[in-house]
């Protein structure tokens, strides 16, 4: 939520509640099992995944690995992104500053550059002992080790960072799918792809993952995997999109895209809930069904 929806909060109230809130959650992360072995941890982050998934009650897409996930773990009914932009929100989140604090509101501002000295969370973990590792889109506009900037990565919070995001292969990049805004936008595309994941930036991520996993599983180790997906551009496995197709037909003509409760803020300028000829929302099946089969979570 943007800062101003919680302008009725006293300042002395949010601060002393996010130190409460850090200190249970250090209390929680740096615990040890019965043998004395430091507690490891995987953080993964799934880009723009809102909670349209089996364990927040959603019908319509089929997600049961996330659900498995789920029913061994806690689902929070209550959390709330920080802000709706990228970087600002995971420069919240992996820091514990409010983005007002922070002072990153855009997806170009580098908050190394701004706050130099602060401590990420992946950067507590290396400096409490644990090796840590970043794969994929974890932070967004990240720096080197030289300050200069980068994606995804911060040098001073991982020993070893890796990211697919611009390796699809070939065959990856063919299939059936349209950019649907006729061209205008080159990453408003869907796309239902020849090969596997592992033609995908996220497959060759996760398998990443699954290396590092093996490599440092005998010491404590802090792990954040950034899958990409459901951002756009929406393209996914063929095999695995026809499987959760929804069917055209449920859909009505007059079924709008977004809902009445949204702002209008949030959908005048997404070319996937405007109709580019008249500037409104989109009223009709195509786009809903198309948004729908390339927004689902695999």
């Amino acid at each position: 939520y943007p800062p101003y929806m919680f302008q009725h909060f006293q300042s002395d109230f949010i601060v002393s509640g996010k130190r409460l809130l850090l200190s249970l959650c250090l209390g929680l992360f740096l615990q040890f099992d019965a043998l004395g072995r430091a507690l490891n941890v995987v953080l993964i982050i799934a880009d723009d995944l809102r909670p349209g998934l089996g364990c927040y009650g959603d019908t319509e897409v089929k997600t049961p690995q996330i659900d498995s996930l789920a029913e061994r773990g806690m689902v929070f009914e209550r959390a709330y992104v920080q802000y709706p932009v990228c970087n600002a929100s995971r420069t919240s989140f992996l820091t514990g500053w409010r983005p007002d604090r922070t002072g990153v509101f855009n997806n170009r501002t580098q908050f190394r550059k701004v706050h130099p000295d602060i401590v990420t969370l992946p950067q507590l973990f290396r400096q409490n002992g644990y090796y840590s590792a970043g794969i994929g889109k974890l932070f967004h506009a990240g720096s080197k080790a030289d300050g200069s900037y980068t994606f995804y990565e911060d040098a001073k919070s991982f020993d070893y960072f890796s990211s697919f995001s611009r390796s699809t292969t070939a065959l990856g990049n063919q299939g059936e799918g349209r950019n649907l805004t006729n061209g205008e936008l080159g990453w408003a595309r869907w796309l239902a792809a020849e090969g596997g994941d592992e033609d995908q930036p996220d497959g060759m991520n996760a398998a990443d993952a699954v290396k590092i996993l093996e490599k440092v599983k005998d010491k404590p180790f802090f792990l954040g995997v950034g899958f990409h997906k459901p951002h756009d551009p929406f393209h996914a496995p063929k095999n695995t999109s026809t499987c959760f197709l929804p069917n055209p037909s449920s859909f009505t003509d007059n079924q709008p895209i977004v809902p009445r409760i949204f702002p209008w803020q949030s959908h005048r300028k997404n070319p996937y809930l405007q109709n580019s000829q008249t500037g409104s929302a989109w009223n009709s099946k195509e786009p809903t069904s198309l948004v729908l089969h390339s927004w689902i979570p695999r």
